[in-house]
């Protein structure tokens, strides 16, 4: 099984702005990765890569490490590859044009949670130089801090609605997400969730 999912199955995170559920679940190992990505897709729209060629086009340009995951949208071109470094989770966002990756954003995840529930999530949006930091206790969001709350106009395709902040349009990703108890188990134990919704969040 995928390293990163098994670090992120035992340790509850998340790095939604709003608390999805105080509930916590086993999810089995044989299940979980199955499940992880058909949620993926449909609630967020990325369908696992799995394409040798396509991979290959991705990897020229990109960070690569043995656990990296790669995403394509349903909707568009876009790509989005996430490596893991320890605690730490990197997700480039781009476009394929002429068979070559051209990378358009930047986020690190920074997971200081223990396998209680406990402790800070830190996202930073590297483009807009916005960081949020997330306190839990026992999974329960406690509170959050923004370090910046830069406006935004909209273009291109993006998940971000009219003239909505990357807060505001990742704590209303995040929450629709976690509209049932599996998704908010799922939510808050895969940190690949977390961090592709940052990715819808920005253009």
């Amino acid at each position: 099984m995928n390293k990163i999912l098994k670090i992120t199955l035992v340790t509850l995170l998340s790095v939604t702005f709003f608390a999805c559920s105080n509930d916590e679940s086993q999810i089995t190992d044989e299940n979980s990765n199955v499940e992880v990505s058909k949620l993926i897709e449909n609630k967020l729209g990325y369908l696992e890569v799995k394409d040798e060629e396509q991979i290959k086009i991705i990897k020229s340009k990109s960070k690569n490490y043995s656990n990296s995951l790669y995403y394509k949208s349903l909707e568009d071109n876009s790509f989005v590859v996430i490596n893991s470094i320890d605690n730490k989770y990197y997700l480039e966002k781009g476009i394929v044009v002429n068979d070559q990756f051209i990378i358009e954003k930047n986020f690190v995840l920074t997971d200081n949670m223990d396998d209680n529930g406990n402790g800070e999530l830190i996202v930073k949006n590297i483009d807009e130089n916005i960081i949020v930091s997330q306190t839990y206790d026992k999974g329960n969001f406690i509170n959050n801090v923004i370090s910046d709350t830069n406006s935004f106009s909209n273009k291109g395709l993006c998940q971000r609605e009219g003239s909505e902040t990357f807060n505001q349009c990742f704590n209303r990703e995040a929450d629709e997400f976690c509209d049932d108890f599996v998704s908010t188990v799922a939510y808050i134990t895969n940190p690949q969730i977390a961090i592709l919704i940052a990715g819808l969040c920005t253009c």
